[in-house]
């Protein structure tokens, strides 16, 4: 550990600049990894990079430091300790995102981690850094809520973009849905200022998009950044929540597949009960649609229906409507699955908050009412 006194040097750029007596003292081997401690008077960052006699100081690091041309600075170099990778995804009836984190991104550059205590907190700070040198860093909670991740999940398989990995990036045109996914960014610890929102409508609602915009901050509290208008964009409108970051799209695409694969064979129980329960709420509330079928009978019935294109997401729909007692069938031809549903099995769809905020909700509660009327 090397604490030193040094001077904020550059011009477009800011760089960290360690003269040659100064490397001499150090003794580190370029492309070393190093963790740095930046601190101006009561303000301090940390970042994890590759020691070199120059680095280049991120846009969010100046501003948080309040960083000026030739302002001196105190600078801590240290070893970061090594931390072991965990082998299960579920640590004391908490999720660890650390399971999922890949040690390389698409890229081909190196994801470096550390953990540490925040008050009563533990944190991942995350780093991927190129070859190049340069380097994007994050900084997560590590133990989540099974309950809170398995909704975050279930968003990202329902609505979520699986193919883009250089951002996160979460489509719905409910202001609820929406609304969830920001505040599970949140408890992440990803400040609002990090989101990106676009609009997708159509141009019938071009005079709207004044009240729409107010609407959305009100009840969001974050503004839509940019709008995209179309006369093919379905009649409707909808919304784009954006994150660029590759480490938080890597990290939870491969959260997604991970978890897919464990959920085959996990015992449905406890902490893995509380998360597969939420995560089918949400995929149910977005692709998933509640059916009532009278057929001229008194007593109506009622079935479940996911609709997707991909068949390999509906193989792993069915298995999860079987884990809930389900008894499922997919068809393929017309890209859906389907199951019939019974009176104890939508009981316990409210129970889960599938479809909360929806308007198939109204049809269970509808088809419950019906079914216990029937029965007395």
């Amino acid at each position: 550990m090397t604490c030193l006194k040094i001077k904020i040097v550059g011009g477009i750029k800011f760089f960290l600049y360690f003269p040659l007596k100064i490397q001499k003292k150090l003794n580190i081997p370029f492309g070393e990894l190093v963790k740095i401690t930046l601190k101006k008077k009561d303000k301090t960052h940390k970042i994890l990079t590759k020691y070199n006699y120059n680095i280049t100081l991120k846009k969010e690091v100046i501003k948080k430091l309040d960083l000026s041309k030739g302002d001196i600075i105190d600078v801590l170099l240290e070893k970061p300790p090594l931390t072991k990778r965990p082998l299960f995804p579920f640590f004391r009836h908490k999720a660890d995102l650390l399971f999922f984190l890949p040690e390389r991104n698409k890229k081909g550059s190196n994801i470096y981690f550390e953990t540490e205590l925040i008050g009563s907190e533990e944190v991942i700070r995350i780093e991927s850094i190129h070859q190049r040198g340069s380097s994007s860093q994050i900084v997560l909670r590590r133990y989540l809520d099974p309950k809170l991740f398995g909704l975050f999940l279930g968003q990202m398989q329902a609505e979520g973009t699986k193919t883009n990995h250089d951002a996160l990036e979460f489509c719905n045109k409910s202001l609820f849905e929406l609304k969830d996914f920001i505040n599970f960014l949140d408890y992440l610890g990803l400040s609002k200022d990090k989101l990106c929102v676009k609009m997708d409508y159509h141009i019938k609602f071009k005079k709207d998009l004044d009240e729409i915009s107010k609407n959305f901050e009100k009840v969001l509290g974050i503004k839509i950044n940019y709008f995209s208008g179309s006369d093919k964009n379905g009649g409707g409108y909808g919304f784009k929540i954006i994150v660029r970051s590759t480490i938080l799209s890597e990290l939870f695409l491969n959260a997604l597949v991970n978890m897919r694969n464990y959920l085959l064979t996990l015992d449905f129980s406890g902490v893995i009960r509380l998360f597969f329960e939420s995560y089918l709420a949400k995929i149910l509330s977005g692709d998933g649609s509640f059916e009532l079928t009278s057929k001229k009978r008194k007593k109506i019935q009622s079935r479940l229906t996911i609709a997707d294109g991909n068949l390999d997401y509906l193989n792993h729909y069915k298995i999860l409507l079987e884990k809930f007692g389900f008894h499922p069938r997919i068809y393929p031809r017309f890209q859906f699955i389907r199951a019939l549903c019974n009176l104890e099995q939508a009981k316990k769809l409210l129970e889960i908050s599938a479809f909360d905020n929806n308007p198939n909700q109204k049809k269970i509660l509808f088809f419950i009412e019906n079914n216990e009327a029937s029965a007395r």
